[in-house]
């Protein structure tokens, strides 16, 4: 059976959407630990997703230490979910507000 276009395009966006997301491409590309701190950074709608994977590639049995890893991971609102040592806050893009200006303060004073 032939798919209807509309039915062959959302086939093509939701697995390029599975592609792009973190847990099946961000691994490969992070680097060994590093011999001190590791300061993480994540912006976005994907922050958190982002967090995720670092916290648990890093975090992992015999990895790094978690006094070593520390950061901040700035997202939209409603998109925030707790991490392990990552700071999570919430703003509100694409228009600026408090809470942006807030975390970017804070990314800037670590």
């Amino acid at each position: 059976m032939i798919d209807s276009p509309r039915a062959f395009l959302e086939r093509l966006f939701h697995t390029a959407v599975s592609a792009a997301h973190p847990a099946n491409c961000l691994s490969a590309h992070l680097p060994p630990p590093p011999r001190g701190r590791l300061i993480v950074l994540a912006a976005g709608k994907a922050a958190c997703s982002m967090t995720e994977i670092v916290e648990a590639h890093y975090l992992r049995p015999g990895g790094l230490e978690e006094a070593r890893l520390m950061g901040l991971a700035v997202t939209r609102r409603g998109h925030g979910r707790p991490a392990r040592r990552v700071a999570v806050m919430e703003a509100g893009p694409p228009v600026p507000d408090r809470a942006g200006g807030a975390a970017a303060e804070k990314t800037l004073a670590r």
